[in-house]
């Protein structure tokens, strides 16, 4: 399929992005992984983890000493991945994903164990990056006054762009390229 950039056209209304009451919303899936990092990997919905309650109050700040003993909690929990949300924070734009999580019955527990266990999360994984795609290219440039003006347009060195964009059609009387860019939040 080629892309013709020299064009416009008429876009659909882009989707609004989902958000919270906290004003946090879901994330681009290549977005958020190239902001993550290659060395990320996420649980696929229906994978069976475990689940560290006083690993998750210490990072919270609350110590998990005093509480975990009053509540009775035990040291781990063996759940089930219901959900997998991709997430930036609004103010610093720090990656995280949101997993939401159902503790697993002793049965269910007992039929993982010996290996009979319906395995839901043994289904391609679309959370992770499979070896057959290619990572995305990337390239960070911090704009700067001078980067402003008032033809609307910025260099990007020549490896960049080559990396990164589709190859100019040089048979256009002004080659050019056309972006649209949007941040983490849309």
């Amino acid at each position: 399929m080629a892309i013709d950039l020299n064009t416009v056209e008429e876009e659909e209304e882009d989707e609004p992005v989902e958000r919270s009451a906290s004003g946090v919303g879901t994330v681009c899936l290549d977005l958020w992984h190239a902001c993550a990092g290659p060395l990320i990997s996420l649980p696929s919905k229906g994978s069976v983890m475990v689940y560290l309650p006083q690993g998750h109050m210490e990072v919270l700040g609350n110590g998990g000493g005093g509480m975990m003993m009053h509540c009775d909690v035990p040291p781990h929990v063996f759940c089930r991945v219901v959900d997998v949300q991709l997430r930036a924070d609004a103010v610093t734009d720090i990656v995280y994903a949101q997993l939401s999580l159902v503790a697993e019955s002793k049965e269910a527990l007992k039929q993982f164990h010996e290996g009979n266990a319906n395995r839901e999360g043994d289904e391609l994984n679309e959370m992770n990056s499979s070896g057959d795609s290619p990572p995305p290219h990337m390239f960070c440039k911090t704009l700067t006054a001078s980067d402003t003006s008032t033809h609307g347009g910025f260099s990007v060195p020549c490896r960049a762009a080559e990396d990164c964009f589709p190859p100019l059609d040089y048979e256009q009387q002004r080659p050019s390229q056309e972006l649209v860019a949007k941040d983490l939040h849309g």
